[in-house]
């Protein structure tokens, strides 16, 4: 049985304007989502806007592994991680190991005293951190970009406002406080 032509019609149609909504929906979704990376990263600090006074040159301490139940855990993690040279803030050594698929945890070691400390969350791709600056950036934009994925948030933290502990920068992709678990050092924040 042949169709009637109204129904050829809107058949033909209808496939025509889905293809141009799809088409107009991913336009628009890259289009938007290079827009917001560039505004996410023009908004936010650099690494230079929050330099640390000095870096610690030694003697440097060894972790303190069993002062936390997260050192006895990972202490060989730890231990084998653990250079005896600041990368983060001054005088921590970061350190990371994976916690699953797309999941990376850090600790940070007090280089003066060895204590560990956890940083503000897990990392889906990575963090960014360097020796002279009190900025901790989980998942950075250019990692996100290099997966390709949209699925990612930069968050912004940084360290020592308030003695020993992370605060996150608002308004830099952060959408809410970190909660810091575990039984390592952590401060409250106000």
């Amino acid at each position: 049985m042949a169709m009637p032509f109204a129904s050829r019609l809107y058949s033909t149609l209808s496939t025509f304007s889905m293809h141009q909504i799809l088409i107009s929906i991913a336009v628009s979704v890259l289009f938007s989502s290079a827009v917001l990376a560039g505004s996410v990263s023009a908004q936010c600090p650099g690494f230079d806007q929050f330099r640390v006074k000095e870096v610690f040159n030694g003697p440097y301490a060894k972790p303190d592994i069993n002062s936390s139940l997260t050192g006895k855990r990972f202490r060989t993690v730890i231990q084998n991680a653990y250079v005896r040279e600041p990368d983060f803030a001054g005088h921590y050594r970061v350190i990371s190991w994976g916690c699953g698929s797309n999941c990376h945890v850090f600790v940070l070691v007090d280089m003066k005293t060895g204590q560990l400390i956890h940083a503000p969350g897990p990392a889906s791709l990575d963090a960014e951190y360097h020796v002279d600056s009190a900025l901790f950036v989980i998942d950075p934009q250019d990692r996100i970009q290099e997966s390709g994925s949209d699925m990612y948030q930069t968050k912004y933290f940084v360290w020592g406002k308030v003695k020993g502990a992370f605060l996150p920068l608002k308004g830099c992709g952060n959408s809410a406080q970190q909660n810091v678990s575990g039984d390592v050092p952590t401060a409250r924040r106000p």
